[in-house]
């Protein structure tokens, strides 16, 4: 959100402890005032998760932006491993939770400065 304007999202799934993004958007606009946003949240989300406990996160579609910047580590894998990583992820007894543990809200900005100390 950027104020009241809703600028990125994603809609995903969880299986154990895997996240697998289904669609996500950016606002695109002509003066390109939200040029980032994107990449922003994927980053954002992949930090949330990490700090979560997700050991896997499926972003979907091989494309260059994924794997540049904070994302450098992120890497393709074949049919034949997600699946096996699908199967194992089935039975995990504890799964993490994608929600906040206090439901308090959790900020981009918190996220991103994260990753850029850590990182």
């Amino acid at each position: 959100w950027c104020g009241e304007e809703l600028v990125a999202a994603n809609i995903g799934y969880t299986i154990g402890a895997i996240y697998s993004g289904f669609s996500k958007f950016y606002l695109r606009t002509d003066d390109k005032r939200y040029s980032g946003v994107g990449i922003m949240l994927s980053s954002a989300l992949g930090a949330w998760l990490c700090r979560r406990g997700f050991k896997l996160y499926a972003m979907g579609q091989d494309a260059p932006y994924k794997s540049q910047g904070v994302l450098r580590e992120s890497y393709t894998i074949g049919v034949e491993q997600w699946l096996g990583e699908v199967r194992v992820a089935r039975g995990v007894a504890d799964p993490p939770s994608i929600l906040p543990l206090d439901d308090a809200p959790v900020l981009v900005q918190e996220l991103v400065a994260c990753l850029e100390v850590e990182g």
